[in-house]
């Protein structure tokens, strides 16, 4: 049996509806009473996306480039998405983080972004809310404009993206380094056909800022686009500069299963490769998906999970189960 039949649909469900068999004494699970999508609207500058409590990556959905909303990366009222960057800030007032952002697309390579209001065409796509789901550790939305399902998970110091793409020639996952303002120092390179690395140092609120990463990838590449400044070199394998970005391509059969794992570090590449080791089985996957949940519900202390107003309760174990 196919991995991604048998696994996704067991944890999609486990996940959101918190269905796990507690015996007497055993912890009640908190994390049923979260809603990732609070503080998303208005001032709040939350993101959904999925998160491991005190972990350094935070794998959510980016809708805007500037606006209301873009401090968390994610703003609800949107009806874009830009892709899935791999750091996020909760509740602050200052834009920042949102890097290495991930997008899987279908048809004509395109390496801008593009605006909400379509005056700029480029890779984001719409979405709807209806389609679109988030838990402790987990994160989906289909993105409409592709047909393409993206479903998010975390470790650490790991982020983990299931993209399932519809039969095409031109299936692509666009990596913008540049995302979401510029940077010092970009720096991207193939190393094989299953395997991207790169570098993304930036100031900004966070002054010299260092995101090492690793991306594997569970098909081989039908081939990979580098670019500097928007323009793809023809043969390069690895770009260096300001305004770096990549295209990896694949034909992909109906409902194909596309997984990438993509470890970060602060201090080198093989930092980042050493988080991203593990091998693509179920086992490995399970326990992934349910860390964030787990710790989730450790980190909740029993004072928030009894009495009082419940809305109150529901933002108190939001931030325990996701503080970063």
């Amino acid at each position: 049996m196919r991995l991604s039949k048998l696994f996704f649909p067991l944890l999609s469900g486990l996940l959101i509806t918190g269905s796990f068999t507690r015996t007497a004494g055993q912890s009640r699970d908190f994390t049923r009473l979260v809603n990732p999508f609070m503080g998303t609207a208005a001032d709040g500058n939350t993101y959904p996306g999925a998160a491991f409590p005190f972990g350094s990556v935070q794998l959510s959905p980016d809708t805007k480039l500037s606006g209301p909303g873009i401090c968390g990366g994610y703003y609800y009222p949107d009806s874009t998405i830009l892709g899935f960057s791999h750091t996020h800030l909760s509740g602050v007032g200052e834009p920042e983080y949102r890097d290495i952002l991930f997008m899987p697309t279908v048809g004509k390579i395109n390496l801008l972004p593009g605006v909400e209001n379509g005056s700029i065409s480029g890779y984001k796509s719409t979405y709807d809310h209806k389609q679109e789901s988030a838990a402790p550790g987990y994160y989906s939305v289909i993105l409409r404009d592709y047909q393409v399902k993206a479903e998010l998970t975390v470790t650490p110091r790991c982020g983990f993206h299931k993209y399932t793409f519809p039969e095409t020639e031109n299936a692509h996952v666009i990596i913008d380094l540049a995302h979401p303002g510029g940077a010092e120092e970009l720096y991207i390179r193939k190393v094989s056909d299953t395997e991207i690395e790169g570098l993304r140092r930036s100031h900004g609120w966070a002054w010299d800022q260092y995101v090492y990463f690793v991306a594997r990838f569970s098909k081989p590449f039908a081939s990979v686009d580098v670019a500097l400044d928007d323009a793809i070199l023809k043969g390069a394998s690895e770009a260096r500069g300001k305004n770096v970005k990549a295209s990896v391509n694949f034909r992909t059969k109906k409902d194909e299963v596309i997984l990438i794992k993509v470890g970060t570090s602060a201090v080198s590449v093989d930092g980042a490769r050493k988080t991203s080791t593990q091998k693509l089985r179920i086992g490995i996957l399970i326990k992934w998906w349910l860390m964030p949940k787990k710790h989730g519900t450790r980190s909740c202390p029993k004072l928030m999970s009894k009495g009082g107003d419940p809305k109150i309760r529901r933002t108190f174990i939001r931030r325990c189960t996701m503080p970063s």
